[in-house]
C-alpha cells in the first residue's frame, strides 16, 4: 500500500495536526469530538494559520454543497463560515502531535498479539480518523475487554509500558495488575483507545478448497474475538465457491492514471494521491464471497459473517450503499468507504483492469441493487452481468438474482 499523508490532515503553525470532515463524507467515531467555532474573527484568524497546499481550499469549497458567499469575502472566511455552520469540522488528531511524520503511521505502535490469522495493535483511537479502512475491535461491556486483556497474558512491566505508550493514565506500582488491566478495560469501553484488527498473510493449505481459508480440521484453535468470534474463528470449507473463470474486462480510464504516483504532477486528484491496494494481503479484508446463498465478508475481523451496506456511504449512492470490483478470475472486493480522490474502483486492483465495477446495496447478506457507477472504469451494464454470473455460479440462486435491481448508466 502506498504511503502517503492523508490529504485531509493539516497541520497549524504549532504543527497540531488536524483532520478535515465535510458534509456527507463517511461519518467520523461518536466519541471523537470536532474544534468548535462560533466567532468569526477568531475562527479566520485560526484558518488563517492553517498550513495547507496551494489551491488546498479552493477544492474544498467545490466539494461543498452550494453555498451563497459575499464575493468580496476571502476564501480563508469562507471556510471559516463553513467551520462555524458545522459543514466542515477539524477533528484534533492528538497522537500525531507527539509522533511527527506519516499520518498513516500505525506501524509505529507496538504489536499486543499475534496470532495464526490475526494480530492486535492498542492505539489512541485519533488513529481512525487518519486511517480510513482501519478495522477495530468493539466491546459491550467490561467484562468483555478485562477478558480479552487478560487472555494477552501481559506482565506487568508490558502493562505499563503499553498504557504509556497509548497515553492511559498512570497506574502506580502499588496497584496489583488487575487494577492495571481493569482500567485498560475502561479506557477502551470508553473508546479513549481501540484495539485494531489486522488480517495476517494466510498461506493456503493443500486440503482447503478455498483460497485463504483453512480447511476444517486443520491448525489448532484460533484466539477468541469476543464479539467477532465465529464457531471456529474461521469460515468452514463448505462455503460455496465457482470454478475460477476468466471473464472479459475492462481497464481505467486514461484520465485517473497515474493517480497513486505522488511525483506525477499532472494526476487528477492532485495534491491527493489514490491508496493502491498492491497485493491479495491487502485486499483481503475487503473480498466478499458466498455462503448458504447469502453475502459474506472472506477477511478482516467480520470473517464469515454476513455483508450488510446500511452503514456504507458511497458517492454516487449516497448512504446505505458500497462500492464494488470483480476481478477477471471472479474475486469480488467491495468497501463501504467510498472517499473521492483518496479511495476508488481503481484502489482495489490498484488500477489494473475489472470484469465488473460499481455500487451494491446489500440487505443482510441479500444482494439487492446493484448499478455501473464507476468513473473510473465506466463499465456497460452488459459487462456488469458477470458479476451475476459469477454469484449465481458461488451457490446464489437464479431466482433471487433475478430479483436484483439493476440501475446506473
Amino acid at each position: 500500500m502506498n504511503s502517503c499523508i492523508h490529504p485531509y490532515v493539516i497541520q497549524d503553525n504549532f504543527r497540531r495536526h488536524y483532520r478535515l470532515h465535510l458534509l456527507g463524507d463517511a461519518s467520523i467515531h461518536s466519541t471523537i469530538e470536532p474544534e468548535r467555532f462560533s466567532d468569526p474573527v477568531l475562527t479566520e484568524h485560526f484558518v488563517r494559520h492553517l498550513r495547507v497546499p496551494l489551491g488546498y481550499w479552493q477544492r474544498m469549497l467545490l466539494r461543498t454543497p452550494a453555498r451563497s458567499f459575499d464575493p468580496n469575502v476571502t476564501i480563508e472566511a469562507r471556510i471559516s463560515q463553513l467551520l462555524m455552520q458545522g459543514v466542515l469540522k477539524l477533528y484534533p488528531i492528538k497522537h500525531l502531535n507527539n509522533r511527527p511524520g506519516a499520518a498513516s503511521a500505525i506501524k509505529s505502535y507496538p504489536v499486543i498479539a499475534a496470532g495464526k490469522e490475526l494480530r492486535y495493535q492498542l492505539v489512541p483511537v485519533s488513529v481512525l480518523l487518519v486511517s480510513s479502512n482501519a478495522n477495530s475491535k468493539t466491546f459491550d461491556n467490561k467484562a468483555q475487554a478485562v477478558s480479552f486483556l487478560t487472555s494477552l497474558n501481559l506482565d506487568d512491566a508490558q502493562l505499563s509500558a503499553l498504557a504509556e505508550e497509548v497515553d492511559i493514565p498512570r497506574v502506580s506500582n502499588g496497584q496489583n495488575i488487575d487494577k492495571r488491566i481493569a482500567i485498560m478495560a475502561q479506557a477502551l469501553l470508553d473508546r479513549k483507545v481501540v484495539v485494531l484488527v489486522q488480517q495476517q498473510p494466510v498461506t493456503r493449505s493443500p486440503e482447503s478448497s478455498i483460497e485463504g481459508v483453512p480447511a476444517q480440521g486443520g491448525g489448532g484453535k484460533s484466539m477468541s474475538l469476543g464479539p467477532h468470534e465465529e464457531s471456529d474463528g474461521v469460515v468452514k470449507a463448505e462455503m460455496a465457491i465457482s470454478e475460477r473463470h476468466q471473464y472479459k474486462t475492462t481497464t481505467i480510464d486514461k484520465a485517473y492514471q497515474g493517480e497513486n504516483n505522488k511525483k506525477n504532477p499532472d494526476r487528477w486528484n492532485d495534491p491527493f494521491v489514490c491508496e493502491y491496494l498492491e497485493d491479495d494481503d491487502e485486499r483481503k479484508i475487503y473480498e466478499i464471497g458466498v455462503k448458504d446463498g447469502m453475502l459474506i465478508h472472506l477477511g478482516g475481523p467480520n470473517i464469515g459473517r454476513v455483508f450488510d451496506t446500511s452503514d456504507g456511504s458511497t458517492h454516487w449512492g449516497g448512504g446505505g450503499a458500497a462500492i464494488f470490483v470483480m476481478s477477471g478470475n471472479g474475486r469480488i472486493y467491495a468497501s463501504k468507504t467510498h472517499e473521492p480522490m483518496l479511495f476508488h474502483h481503481s484502489s482495489f486492483l490498484a488500477g489494473g483492469s475489472v470484469a465488473s465495477a460499481g455500487e451494491l446495496i446489500v440487505e443482510n447478506g441479500k444482494l439487492v441493487e446493484i448499478s455501473n457507477q464507476s468513473g473510473h472504469y465506466k463499465p456497460k451494464k452488459e459487462l456488469n452481468e458477470q458479476l451475476i454470473t459469477e454469484l449465481e455460479n458461488k451457490g446464489i440462486s437464479r431466482l433471487d438474482l433475478n430479483d436484483v435491481r439493476r440501475s446506473g448508466v
